[in-house]
């Protein structure tokens, strides 16, 4: 009964650091916060986010739903709120990064130095200052890989359900998200003890429950707001959106230079933490 209260109370205390890494980080990036528009897809995002137009491709439904919640609060102007949205998304991914190093080491120090290790990295730390749809993605990273981590610990159905909905919503924000698909379904594949046909089932209605968050784009492009990048409002046009997030040969040429892209994976470590 001893070692159950102490591994209790261990887990309380892993909790506590890492909302208190969560918080200290928010606490700092409201004080380096962009007071206004920045350049780039700041000024975009920040403007459809208020008017609830569609942004560039992929239309980014879920991020703008989510800023204009932000853009009612009554501090700063709009811009400014739309990069506290950021701020807010951020520090929440430091509690679940916190909290999935806990889950995986038991260490509150472990806890507490690689939550605020990631809190103050250098490319980290920029995008919590202003409007971009990257610290929405960390925080669906962060939260789906949590989830599924208490799923294996539990044994709770639960957590791989709302870690289903999570990931469907998640594809209305960034498809940057689907680098995580792979790991997923390796991880659920090794639990598939757990995963009774009733349990998979609820899975992929969640999904596809928060995959439907794209039913914006035609919804919201057939009334015409003042920013939209789904011209001309089609069916094509809301399809291609939905399916590719472009369509321009050019983008595959970038995509696919593997060499480079290899080259600037290893210059992140020293550059996102060295000042």
């Amino acid at each position: 009964m001893r070692s159950r209260t102490a591994a209790a109370l261990a887990a309380v205390d892993g909790r506590l650091v890492a909302a208190g890494a969560g918080c200290f980080a928010l606490a700092v990036y409201l004080r380096t916060l962009a007071p206004t528009v920045m350049w780039y897809d700041m000024g975009e995002f920040a403007t459809a986010s208020y008017v609830l137009g569609i942004a560039h491709n992929t239309g980014y439904p879920l991020y703008l739903l989510l800023g204009k919640a932000f853009t009612l609060l009554p501090v700063g102007d709009v811009a400014y709120r739309v990069n506290l949205m950021s701020a807010v998304f951020s520090a929440g991914t430091i509690v679940f990064a916190g909290l999935i190093i806990h889950e995986l080491t038991r260490s509150r120090a472990a806890t507490l130095i690689g939550a605020l290790t990631l809190a103050f990295s250098s490319t980290f730390w920029a995008n919590a200052n202003w409007a971009v749809s990257y610290p929405l993605n960390a925080l669906s990273t962060a939260l789906i890989t949590w989830l599924l981590l208490r799923w294996r610990a539990t044994g709770q159905a639960s957590y791989a359900c709302v870690a289903a909905l999570a990931l469907g919503l998640s594809l209305g924000n960034h498809r940057l998200i689907l680098l995580l698909v792979p790991g997923m379904a390796l991880y659920l594949w090794h639990g598939r003890a757990l995963l009774r046909p009733a349990v998979l089932a609820r899975m992929a209605l969640l999904f596809l429950l928060g995959l439907s968050v794209y039913v914006y784009l035609p919804i919201r492009g057939e009334q015409g707001p003042s920013l939209s990048w789904a011209q001309p409002a089609t069916a094509g046009t809301y399809w291609s959106m939905f399916l590719t997030g472009g369509s321009r040969p050019e983008y595959w040429d970038v995509s696919f230079d593997i060499v480079g892209r290899l080259g600037m994976l290893l210059d992140y470590p020293l550059y996102d933490l060295t000042v």
